[in-house]
């Protein structure tokens, strides 16, 4: 198989749910949007480049979501939600070697600020953004020769530029399609960036049942250049695409209170699964409460499956977010009850019965007749 294919099935899983939506889009500009996003992504070929680094935060925070999981349903028009989480992992990336060809690298302690930022834009679709700030990290490594050493960074990783279109509700559950484009603001060397832009498009799905709340997100992510890691058992591991697997779920305690976890999972295209390089994935639980109406503090914890680019040891996080464009907020409601009615008085004085006597003609006596 060549180096840059991608499998047909990888594609149809990412295709379809857009092909879908856009069957079910009446209006035109929205039916263009979603051709749009069908031809933006690209077709990998065998002549994709060799990146020189690779963007190692991999933990993408939402803002009203179920931690790492996207929900379906959109914010409306105009309406938009805000939220600032800050997180600390550590070893985030282990991979080292004396046998450089061309990555190794060691990233320790990572002191990350993530700010979310969502806009409805018309009826069932809304934009977002994701910028990551690096402020702290202790890195050391050698790319392509390059010894750098850092520690207090203090530099944007990649953003993330997304779509979000909610297509079909069936009784309580929403479904949406998300294409996204990464943005290259990050750098390389510091191993807060993969260089290049790169595209993708998830699959969302979510709802309630009772005071379970769940969703799933499944997607792919392309990269236009690929990565060639390698450790210690001189084994190259080649990097291309993502297919990505989120899934979340939270119990609700009360309108303003609920509690739960989320697992994310990275599988590489075309590659053995390996939880130890190439596949980042890590699973967190959360708290969220909701002291007033539309804002909401998160505080969670969690650890990395294996060790994956991205996948740290632990990963403690606290956020703030904003919410009053959410279209199926939960607020905390209060019980008025209704005053009862005072009874009517019942009169203090009974009207006096009537007796009645009813005779009958054939048993009235008659009066003797005289002779």
């Amino acid at each position: 198989a060549g180096a840059g294919k991608t499998s047909k099935a990888v594609w149809f899983l990412v295709l379809l749910p857009l092909v879908v939506a856009s069957s079910r889009l009446r209006r035109r500009g929205a039916f263009m949007m979603a051709i749009a996003a069908i031809t933006v992504l690209p077709q990998e070929t065998a002549l994709a480049g060799t990146a020189k680094g690779i963007n190692a935060v991999q933990f993408k925070p939402t803002a009203s979501g179920l931690g790492l999981s996207e929900k379906a349903e959109s914010i409306r028009p105009l309406r938009f939600n805000v939220g600032l989480i800050t997180d600390y992992s550590n070893d985030s990336v282990e991979l080292g070697g004396e046998k450089n060809k061309r990555l190794e690298s060691v990233v320790d302690d990572v002191v990350t600020l993530h700010g979310v930022f969502e806009l409805g834009l018309m009826k069932n679709l809304q934009a977002g953004l994701h910028i990551p700030y690096v402020h702290k990290t202790d890195v050391a490594r050698e790319v392509s020769g390059d010894e750098f050493t850092s520690q207090n960074v203090g530099v944007a990783s990649d953003a993330t530029l997304d779509f979000k279109y909610r297509f079909y509700t069936y009784k309580n559950m929403i479904f949406a399609v998300q294409p996204f484009a990464t943005i290259p603001i990050g750098e390389e060397k510091r191993l807060t960036g993969d260089g290049k832009a790169n595209f993708g498009l998830n699959w969302l799905m979510s709802g309630r049942y009772s005071r379970i709340e769940f969703a799933y997100n499944l997607g792919y992510l392309h990269r236009q250049d690929k990565v060639l890691l390698q450790d210690d058992r001189s084994e190259v591991v080649t990097i291309r695409g993502h297919v990505i697997n989120r899934a979340g779920m939270a119990y609700v305690f009360r309108p303003y209170l609920k509690a739960g976890g989320s697992l994310q999972m990275k599988f590489s295209s075309g590659a053995p699964v390996d939880f130890g390089r190439a596949n980042p994935a890590e699973w967190n639980s959360f708290v969220r409460y909701e002291p007033l109406r539309a804002l909401s503090t998160e505080v969670g914890f969690g650890t990395g499956i294996g060790k994956g680019y991205g996948s740290p040891d632990y990963r403690a996080y606290f956020g703030l977010a904003y919410t009053p464009g959410s279209s199926e907020r939960i607020t905390r409601t209060r019980v008025v009850r209704k005053a009862s009615k005072p009874a009517k008085a019942k009169a203090a004085t009974k009207k006096p019965r009537r007796k009645v006597v009813v005779t009958s003609s054939s048993s009235a006596r008659k009066p003797p007749a005289r002779r």
